[in-house]
Order: structure tokens, then sequence, then C-alpha cells
């Protein structure tokens, strides 16, 4: 399936965002806030859909997905072949993005499963990227090892946004706090929110997210924080 592009008219775009839905969605779960961000922010946003595939939580029914889980309450409850699969399709979607503009910031993003890929690819991107933003996500990780490429470079990680519901039944918050706090030690530069929702985005995150855009691509703000 070709991914959902949606992008400014009449000017150029201030970057382009890669951003990666949930399980079981589709590229068209985050177009109306691609849309509804676009006065604000024109950005070039890449939406793509994950295939269908057998997900071991769904009782192996098949549903679109990034990778396969065994167990959300834990950060080794991937599947890591089909994630690993994965990330070189995220890898030459980065790719052609920047041949696409070699001159456009790329950023790389996604919500629950699609967060988890993001923090899977983004620190080894065949790119470097403006920025990262992973929502309602949490960092895979093997147990024993950290989830971060073996030759990975604090000073090059690009900075990151991290939201996530205080009340998700999901993507356990303690999991998603576990995550940030592991990246920040690792020496990544995280934004971190948390907000009174479940498993979703609301008005205050969208919020927080367009300031953190805005202040990363270098436009003035009235009331950010």
């Amino acid at each position: 399936m070709k991914s959902i592009v949606v992008e400014p008219r009449g000017v150029k775009p201030l970057a382009s965002v890669l951003f990666l839905h949930g399980l079981g969605a589709n590229g068209h779960d985050f177009e109306p806030i691609a849309r509804q961000l676009m006065p604000v922010l024109p950005l070039r946003w890449v939406l793509p859909n994950a295939e269908a595939i057998p997900v071991t939580i769904n009782g192996g029914m098949e549903m679109p997905a990034w990778y396969d889980i065994t167990d959300l309450s834990r950060a080794d409850g991937a599947d890591f072949l089909s994630a690993e699969h994965t990330r070189a399709y995220v890898h030459e979607l980065i790719a052609l993005e920047h041949k696409r503009d070699e001159s456009l910031p790329i950023l790389l993003g996604g919500f629950s499963q699609g967060g988890a890929i993001t923090l899977f690819s983004g620190y080894n991107s065949p790119v470097p990227l403006k920025g990262m933003i992973a929502l309602s996500a949490y960092l895979m990780t093997k147990e024993g090892e950290s989830g971060l490429p073996e030759n990975f470079d604090p000073a090059k990680a690009p900075p990151l946004f991290m939201g996530h519901g205080e009340w998700d039944d999901v993507v356990p918050p303690e999991l998603a706090d576990a995550s940030m706090r592991a990246l920040v030690t690792a020496g990544v530069n995280v934004e971190w929110h948390t907000y009174p929702m479940p498993h979703s985005v609301c008005p205050q995150e969208l919020q927080d997210l367009v300031f953190w855009l805005m202040r990363l691509l270098g436009v003035p703000t009235q009331g950010a924080k």
C-alpha cells in the first residue's frame, strides 16, 4: 500500500515528517491531525501503511502491524525479527524522502506501535534526523540490552518528544516512563509529557507537540512553553 501524503499548497514545507500509525490502524489514522496542524506548521506528512500480519496478542489473527507482539507489558515482548524487517522499510522511506529533496529536514515519529518502531529505527537512520516523536510508545529492548545501536552516539542523537497517557491501559505508563529514563540516561535530549488520558492523543499533547516542533524548526512562537 502506498503512503498517504499530506503537504502544504503554495509554500515549501519546513520539514518532512514520516509518521507511523498504531496497531490495527492505517495511514489515514493521523491524517486529520496532519491537516489540522497544517495552518500552523506547513509540513510534509508521509503516513505509511503497515502490512497485515498475524498478531499473537490478537489470537494470531491478521491485522495491520509493524511487528508481532507477544506481551505489551514488557519491553522485550516484541518479535524482533519482524521489527527488524520494518526498520529496514522505514530506513528505505527515510532515504527516499532525502533523495526527493535533500534540503528538507526529516523527522520520524509514530503512535503506539509506530512510536516503538520510531525509537527502534531512528537512532541508526541512514540520514541524520532533525527530530523524533514517540506518542504512547516505549523503547523495545531485548533482555540484557539497551535497545540502542552498538555505535550509538548521544551527540548525534536527534531531539525526542515523548507523550503518554496516565490512564493508558494498552502501553503501561511505567513502561513508557522507564523507556524515557533509559533514553535520558543514554544522553538523548527528551521532552517528556504525561496527560490525564487513556491510550490516545489529546488536544494538550498536540499543543505541546506543535510548540516543540516550532522550537525545533526555528519558527517564532507566542505563548510557547
